[in-house]
């Protein structure tokens, strides 16, 4: 299937829980002429919300920090443009420089840097920043980042599979595989801070004990 037949069957999904799915497609948005990409996803995506609070005002926004998808529907909040009575919400996950960071890989352009400046102002205008870890506001801090007066640990919703007991295995004992093992998979992007390296070193140490 195409994208739009797979988007909507996740949107018809969504739907049965009481939840709409819109995705917004730049062919369906005006033209938006800016030598910065996500700048201008940001721009569309504060049209589009201006025009829906108008119709119905939004009690709650959610935006993510990376790349900077609320920097200008924050901006219309704080000159008084859009949004008076909605609560801005940011999730710090992963600001661009910490991923970066995490690469060991520098800023080499200018769209690094602009993301970088939208991700920290939208923080800033924020009326509630809330990030899965203490680790990750420590770390913006210590970079100068500026965060409103309500900052929030909330961590990720686990599955109900985690609550249980774990099943006790003797680690003495081997269980039996119905076949040979033929394939391993790298789950996660193919960066550094993912593992790569150590998930092919791994793959080394393997081959030269035979076990390949």
């Amino acid at each position: 299937p195409d994208d739009r037949t797979r988007f909507s069957r996740w949107a018809d999904a969504y739907e049965r829980k009481g939840i709409r799915l819109v995705e917004l497609r730049p062919a369906e948005l005006p033209p938006i002429h800016s030598g910065h990409y996500n700048a201008q996803r940001s721009y569309l995506t504060y049209l589009w919300l201006k025009e829906r609070d108008r119709e119905r005002p939004y009690d709650v926004i959610h935006f993510p920090d990376t790349l900077g998808h609320g920097y200008y529907s924050l901006i219309a909040k704080s000159q008084g443009w859009a949004f008076a009575g909605t609560t801005m919400v940011t999730g710090a996950h992963s600001p661009s420089e910490w991923v970066l960071e995490a690469n060991r890989a520098p800023f080499l352009t200018g769209q690094e840097f602009a993301d970088d400046h939208i991700e920290r102002a939208g923080v800033a205008m924020s009326d509630v920043v809330i990030s899965p870890s203490a680790y990750l506001l420590d770390w913006t801090r210590r970079r100068g980042w500026e965060l409103p007066g309500r900052v929030f640990v909330q961590q990720y919703v686990g599955s109900r599979a985690t609550d249980r007991e774990p099943a006790q295995l003797d680690p003495g004992v081997s269980r039996p595989v119905d076949r040979p093992i033929e394939e391993l998979v790298f789950f996660g992007r193919l960066e550094l801070r993912k593992g790569l390296v150590l998930f092919c070193d791994g793959l080394d140490l393997l081959a030269e004990e035979g076990a390949l």
